[in-house]
């Protein structure tokens, strides 16, 4: 059986937004996006590495770790702070009128206004947590959504030049369960290198 989960976290996307360019909720989460990345970049962030050892998994449930808010006030009380600010203007945009109020009546529609390549401005999941500090190295982090083909790529690039990874596809396709939450479901992951590897392996 394919792995399922929910999605529960609203996106915060550079293009194609879902409300109104001039929201004054929406201003005040990309300011609020903004001091908690000031914060971080004094304090630091959220040691993540591979696995449950490193940090990126639950230990109980072997799920993505969620790290609010023990994982941003364990940082510092400013980056604590800053993310609980992140999360409360997300609250505040949520109850705007959106296009995102039936953007699930027409997922596997050509119209939806979901389809288009989102970039991840902040997150609270420990496995799409990048930095160039830990063994995983720096990333973006984006989704690229067919809405008409109902499915959803996730792509790491990383930019550290050290990494051998060029980038991670994660390919999930997902069917909606209600007026704003999808259902997504596992289905392959590719992996490019910088530089073609060769070699025999056994397993």
């Amino acid at each position: 059986m394919p792995h399922t989960a929910v999605l529960v976290a609203s996106l915060v996307a550079s293009a194609g937004a879902l409300s109104a360019p001039s929201s004054a909720p929406k201003a005040a989460l990309f300011k609020a996006i903004d001091t908690f990345n000031a914060a971080t970049a004094i304090d630091g962030t959220v040691p993540i590495d591979f696995g449950v050892k490193g940090g990126e998994l639950d230990k109980k449930s072997r799920a993505p770790r969620n790290l609010f808010p023990d994982g941003f006030d364990a940082v510092s009380p400013a980056v604590g702070t800053a993310a609980k600010g992140v999360m409360a203007a997300v609250d505040a945009l949520a109850v705007e009128k959106s296009l995102a109020e039936n953007a699930a009546d027409t997922w596997k529609k050509a119209d939806s206004p979901l389809t288009g390549e989102w970039s991840n401005l902040w997150t609270t999941a420990a496995d799409a947590t990048f930095d160039s500090k830990s063994e995983r190295g720096a990333a973006k982090v984006s989704n690229v959504v067919d809405a008409r083909k109902g499915r959803i790529t996730n792509v790491i690039k990383f930019t550290d030049p050290e990494s051998k990874a060029d980038a991670l596809r994660v390919r999930l396709t997902a069917k909606a369960v209600g007026a704003r939450r999808l259902e997504l479901t596992f289905r392959w992951v590719c992996v490019t290198f910088k530089k073609r590897l060769f070699g025999l392996f056994k397993s």
